[in-house]
């Protein structure tokens, strides 16, 4: 609704009609106004179409252009006329004049006709019609400046008393319904208290008649109300704290029935997760696994060439990667140190074979430390990529893998004594980058430092709070 207030909706009923019927009664009045002015200007302009036909009737029948264009100058002196022109039965010009300046003019034409009589001719008399033939055109422009301002005049006259009727009745409207406002006022103020619950709250009764007796009637409704609450806050206040004890009962059995909800369901989804990883572990394994053996297999078989080597080494290191893989999967190599230890093995034979020599130390610091599979996989890969690098690009004759835990890390260390600092920009660039991003996927710091020797020293420091046995699924 538009006006959502006593006052408000009180005013628009009592000015609606007063606006409505000055409203209706002005444009009506201004309608017939303009349709007078019109009606006058068009009238004025027939009026003058006869007197200049008359004036010039002769002087089209002699054909005298002097005494025409005397008439034209005579009735252009005339503030109305805009322009004038005569013209022969072919409408060529005979005389024209019009004002060097005019806006809107009302057009008249006027034919000049020939009645054909005379003074011997009676035919007239005998009831015959009169032949007629035109002798010209008269075409005038009347200025329509004079019927504007006049209109101007009248849409002001109209306004204003328009204006000054709607305020009138405005005024009035207001004066007359200040007391009942006054008393409607104090209702509404003290029906707004009651609903903020400010039940001590009296309309002051300072009308008459019916609006009187409706503030007594709403302040004795008010007394009600105010016993009413005072008992119904005791009942409420009785039946609250009886409940809040229920509740704080029931709180209690909730707590320990969700406690063991949720032991039940990490239970069962572990289970479920741990079925589901070993099955697929079985068939990568029995699959991918069987196959890249039996690949490699064949290919040994085949003579001693660099494409054998070639590809024997390529299915060697995919089959690495798949233990890896394998391996990270595996719920019961989660455990930090044996992640390690799996590593530490499957890279002896290879570092043997090559005549590099390990030396491998583990603190009893990282035994039961915890990882997820995604983590496992992320330090294998960088410990694989390491190593790889040294492999391939150090020209080392010895490895050094250190890990312990050093203040709230766990810190994993892996030194070469050959030049692999130098040649990591240019041989390890993707590498390198692999490194980093796995480490800040552990949230972990990786460093490369130069050792005295001239090798490189990698140090992944993996925050601490990463590894607990709640971390596995």
């Amino acid at each position: 609704m538009i006006f959502k207030t006593i006052r408000s909706q009180l005013l628009f009923i009592t000015t609606a009609p007063i606006v409505f019927i000055v409203l209706a009664t002005s444009l009506s009045f201004l309608f017939d106004s303009l349709e007078d002015a019109d009606r006058g200007l068009d009238s004025r302009g027939k009026n003058l179409s006869e007197q200049i036909t008359l004036l010039s009737e002769f002087y089209f029948y002699t054909g005298n252009r002097e005494e025409l264009e005397k008439i034209a100058q005579l009735i252009m002196k005339s503030e109305s006329i805009d322009f004038i022109r005569f013209s022969d039965k072919n409408y060529n010009a005979l005389v024209f004049l019009q004002k060097e300046q005019y806006k809107d003019s009302l057009i008249f034409n006027t034919p000049v006709y020939d009645r054909g009589t005379n003074l011997d001719d009676f035919t007239n008399l005998a009831g015959n019609k009169v032949k007629e033939e035109t002798l010209g055109n008269i075409t005038f422009g009347l200025s329509k400046d004079a019927v504007f301002s006049k209109k101007q005049r009248i849409y002001k006259r109209i306004l204003i008393v328009a204006l000054l009727a709607i305020l009138g009745g405005l005024c009035l409207a207001y004066l007359f319904s200040r007391q009942l406002l006054s008393g409607l006022k104090s209702l509404k103020f003290s029906a707004v208290k009651i609903e903020a619950k400010q039940f001590d709250q009296r309309c002051n009764e300072n009308s008459s008649g019916e609006l009187l007796k409706i503030q007594q009637v709403f302040n004795s409704m008010a007394d009600s109300i105010q016993q009413n609450e005072k008992i119904l806050q005791g009942r409420i206040h009785f039946a609250t704290k009886s409940l809040n004890e229920t509740i704080d009962e029931l709180s209690k059995k909730n707590i320990e029935l969700d406690k063991t909800r949720q032991q039940a369901i990490l239970l069962e989804r572990s289970k479920a997760i741990a079925d589901e990883r070993t099955r697929i572990m079985k068939d990568m394994h029995d699959g991918i696994g069987g196959q890249l053996v039996a690949s490699l297999a064949l290919i040994e078989k085949e003579e001693s060439s660099i494409i054998r080597e070639n590809i024997s080494e390529i299915l060697a290191g995919c089959l690495d990667d798949f233990r890896l893989i394998i391996n990270s999967l595996n719920t019961s190599a989660n455990v930090l140190s044996a992640l390690l230890a799996d590593f530490k093995y499957r890279m002896s034979k290879r570092l043997e074979s090559m005549g590099i020599q390990l030396s491998w130390e583990m603190d009893e610091s990282i035994d039961n430390l915890y990882l997820q599979p995604q983590q496992s996989l992320h330090i294998l890969r960088i410990l694989q990529e390491a190593f790889s690098n040294i492999l391939k690009h150090a020209q080392a004759s010895g490895i050094r893998c250190q890990s312990a835990q050093d203040g709230e890390d766990i810190v994993i260390s892996i030194e070469d004594n050959g030049n692999l600092f130098s040649l990591a920009p240019q041989s390890c660039g993707q590498g390198l980058k692999n490194i980093k991003w796995r480490a800040e996927q552990l949230s972990a710091q990786i460093e490369f430092i130069k050792t005295s020797s001239g090798g490189c020293k990698l140090i992944l420091s993996i925050p601490k709070t990463c590894f607990s046995k709640e971390n596995i699924q």
